[in-house]
């Protein structure tokens, strides 16, 4: 069971802890589609056993979320702009 937890936390956590680190203004909106994706996988392949390591594809669809997050974010921003 503790490895459960620990590798919920590390689906859920690292995508956004590196970001903010490495990037200069990462957004708020980022973080939480990042938090939402990571766990959609972490249960998704918890669920439906893939031929990949479950844990880098839930890092993998963190790090997408992240992504969207990040464009949604500038997409709002410049509607606000216009």
């Amino acid at each position: 069971m503790l490895m459960f937890a620990y590798e919920l936390s590390v689906s859920l956590l690292f995508i956004p802890v590196t970001m903010a680190v490495l990037m200069k203004n990462p957004k708020k909106e980022a973080a939480f589609g990042s938090l939402a994706f990571g766990l959609l996988g972490f249960i998704a392949f918890r669920l439906y056993p893939t031929p990949f390591p479950k844990e880098l594809l839930a890092l993998l669809l963190s790090s997408l979320g992240f992504g969207i997050g990040q464009y949604a974010s500038k997409l709002q921003a410049s509607k606000l702009e216009a």
